[in-house]
């Protein structure tokens, strides 16, 4: 009887998840309203991830550092790993970096977390999870104690990205758009201009100015896509327009080099 029970309990805690995601799917699929209603009533999740839609500028926000750097101290302080993640992120830029110790020190933090909390969320399909995983092995501040491996970073852009997360898209289309090119590592993904480009599409639908950038370049420089350095200013304009400012000093050249037609 009680192994009977058990299992029923097992299938109803499994089926659940199946049925209704996980917090990663929750939060991409969520309006803005529904995140920032819940990160005001202290959702650690959903305070970690609105300071990554304002890094990102996902779901519609402008870019602004001081606003996820809010959003991220508060999720930090239930000891949450996406907090943790997103608060070494922001250590990589301007006011509180570029600090390669912080950075460090956060991610592993976050990956080496005795209850494996990271791995576990991978495992039930969190696509941010995913995408953090990938962040993590990319980067250079976490070692010699965590050593880089793009191979499985890019298996897990790829995986976030085709469950809806936007910064991973643009991560994984610029693997595909840049396979060949990347310190002579084999990824296994092969150099795939149009399957890139098409990604960074997608993802400038969804308003990401990250895309909106990577776009600007494959149009100026004629990756993927015919040379049009006007299609280059509509992107790249787009992107300084949401606060990403290489786009911005982009668009400044542009204008100053008479580049606009």
């Amino acid at each position: 009887m009680l192994v009977r029970r058990t299992s029923l309990i097992c299938t109803f805690l499994f089926g659940w998840i199946s049925l209704f995601g996980n917090e990663g799917t929750k939060w991409i699929t969520a309006d803005l309203k529904d995140l920032e209603s819940s990160a005001q009533d202290g959702d650690s999740y959903a305070q970690a991830f609105l300071a990554l839609c304002y890094i990102h500028g996902d779901k519609g926000l402008n870019i602004s550092f001081d606003k996820a750097s809010y959003w991220a101290n508060l999720s930090t302080e239930t000891e949450h790993w996406l907090g943790w993640f997103t608060m070494g992120y922001l250590h990589r830029f301007s006011p509180l970096g570029p600090n390669s110790e912080k950075v460090g020190q956060f991610y592993k933090k976050v990956f080496k977390n005795p209850d494996g909390i990271l791995v576990k969320s991978v495992s039930t399909g969190d696509p941010v999870a995913s995408y953090v995983l990938a962040e993590i092995f990319t980067a250079e501040e976490v070692e010699p104690e965590i050593n880089s491996d793009l191979q499985f970073a890019a298996k897990h852009y790829a995986n976030s990205s085709n469950l809806g997360y936007g910064p991973a898209s643009v991560q994984h289309a610029l693997l595909k758009l840049h396979a060949n090119a990347i310190e002579g590592q084999n990824i296994e993904i092969g150099k795939d201009l149009a399957g890139g480009v098409f990604i960074l599409k997608e993802a400038a639908e969804k308003q990401l100015p990250a895309a909106n950038h990577f776009l600007g370049r494959c149009y100026f420089k004629g990756i993927g896509v015919g040379e049009d350095y006007k299609m280059a200013l509509v992107h790249f304009q787009a992107a300084a327009d949401r606060g990403f400012t290489t786009s911005q000093l982009i668009v400044a050249h542009f204008y100053a080099y008479g580049l606009t037609g």
